[in-house]
């Protein structure tokens, strides 16, 4: 998986902050979620167009793009998703 596919800017969305594909969830909301303890089960029924992928996408855009501080909580946050999420190892979050 490659963030650059997933997490797109358009100017006409939500003031071009970077969106998951084509909806309108961005990566800060993502981040807002998690981050105000929401669980991984949760959002992913509460927003059933966002999968698994998406939110790695969206943690891997914020590791490597975000100029603002990370979240105090940020690798907790992921510890906590990683526990709960069948992750494929051998594919990397960004490609080289």
């Amino acid at each position: 998986m490659n963030w650059k596919e997933i997490i797109k800017f358009d100017s006409d969305k939500r003031s071009g902050k970077p969106c998951i594909r084509d909806t309108r969830m961005t990566v800060e909301d993502v981040e807002s979620y998690f981050a105000g303890g929401m669980a991984f089960d949760e959002f992913l029924n509460d927003f059933p167009y966002i999968n698994k992928e998406d939110i790695l996408a969206c943690f891997a855009y914020m590791l490597m793009e975000e100029s603002k501080p990370i979240n105090e909580n940020f690798f907790d946050i992921i510890k906590n998703l990683i526990e709960n999420v069948e992750v494929d190892l051998e594919s990397p979050l960004v490609e080289e």
